[in-house]
């Protein structure tokens, strides 16, 4: 099933957008995903400009998205890790090709974001 997802979003080429996406909301293969043993999570573009976590739950075969908008902009690429219990996204770049060097962490039990205290170094674009 992540496989599947996956490579849904890997057939968004050279930055474009892939035209189904996930749960209605256009991918390309740096959007932020995470597996959490349970549900897999994927920060979305949305109108807002944080975002929407959309949550797939393989046991009911659905998606939702139950959070509220992240407390930092939408950004793809950066990293995104599973600590167990929170989602933890950092950096990445906006479509416009501004950097960002903060992050956040999302509570999938709760639906909640919070924000991490800034780094100690600016961002710098990938290379």
């Amino acid at each position: 099933m992540l496989h599947a997802v996956r490579q849904q979003a890997d057939t968004a080429r050279d930055g474009e957008k892939a035209e189904r996406g996930i749960a209605g909301q256009p991918v390309t293969a740096a959007t932020p995903t995470v597996w959490t043993g349970r549900v897999l999570l994927a920060w979305l573009p949305a109108t807002d400009p944080g975002g929407a976590v959309a949550v797939f739950d393989p046991a009911t075969a659905r998606w939702s998205t139950p959070a509220a908008p992240a407390p930092i902009r939408y950004r793809e690429g950066g990293v995104s890790a599973w600590t167990g219990s929170r989602w933890l996204v950092w950096g990445g770049q906006a479509a416009d090709g501004t950097t960002y060097g903060d992050g956040a962490t999302y509570d999938p039990a709760s639906g909640r974001w919070e924000t991490i205290a800034p780094g100690p170094l600016s961002p710098r674009p990938a290379k």
